[in-house]
């Protein structure tokens, strides 16, 4: 999510390229993560099949985007929004990052979650494995990030404005959504949540300032690390050293 994290291209890799476990040319070496997105040529309540990758996809995620790949999600469905197909290597994953309610369905591999709720949410550029064994022991409380693994045909929901960064376990293939739902809708009183950066603003008790991103009360601390990578070509995508999540100072008050 270079749009969060600050990331850039760090080059054009196929599924072949990834299967090998390639790293970028940067000077961190980033593992790259590549995401394709579809077209929406298909129109509403159209099956999409606008390119070859996703005419190949299980047909509860070509449908248009007014339908839920999952029967459990309808109550809440509005939208989809931000649908992509996914494919990484060994150890290669996803920055910390939190966003609107998200889905994740893995069709091979495993993925390893490491998700935080949202007091505790936060925006990084740095590798999920680096945060994972440097930043999360340092800056999380007992318990946190909570842990857990997807494998082949598991569905990951994840609900909205809770962190969360993933670890790639060889090579791994998969299929998500951002999606828009009724709460959401809501909040922006947008029926497809056309602006769902929207609902990021004035999130209480945290903020979010120049790709920091910062607990109120404090100024954000810096740091540099290995940035996960998005590369592009037959699954674009971006990479790069980030910016490490800053925890600020809470103050203290005195009793009267």
């Amino acid at each position: 999510y270079p749009s969060l994290t600050g990331q850039q291209f760090c080059g054009s890799f196929s599924y072949l390229d990834l299967n090998d476990h390639p790293a970028c040319s940067d000077e961190s070496r980033t593992l790259p993560v590549c995401v394709s997105k579809p077209n929406n040529a298909g129109g509403e309540g159209k099956i999409n099949g606008s390119s070859s990758v996703w005419s190949k996809l299980p047909v509860n995620f070509r449908y248009g985007p007014e339908h839920a790949p999952l029967a459990l999600l309808r109550r809440s469905w509005e939208a989809a929004g931000s649908r992509q197909l996914f494919a990484g290597g060994n150890g290669s994953g996803a920055a910390l990052h939190f966003h609107n309610a998200a889905y994740n369905a893995l069709f091979f591999g495993v993925k390893h979650w490491l998700i935080t709720p949202p007091r505790w949410a936060g925006i990084s550029g740095t590798a999920s494995t680096y945060w994972r064994d440097v930043h999360a022991p340092r800056d999380m409380p007992a318990g946190l990030p909570v842990r857990c693994s997807q494998g082949p045909g598991d569905m990951m929901l994840v609900p909205a404005h809770w962190g969360h960064a993933t670890i790639n376990e060889a090579f791994s293939i998969g299929v998500g959504d951002l999606y828009c739902d009724r709460r959401l809708s809501i909040y922006l009183q947008d029926g497809r949540c056309a602006s769902p950066v929207k609902s990021l603003k004035g999130m209480a008790p945290t903020q979010r300032l120049r790709g920091y991103f910062v607990m109120s009360g404090g100024a954000p601390a810096r740091g540099k690390g290995r940035g996960d990578a998005r590369g592009r070509g037959a699954l674009p995508g971006r990479g790069g050293p980030g910016r490490a999540l800053g925890r600020a100072r809470s103050k203290r008050r005195r009793s009267s």
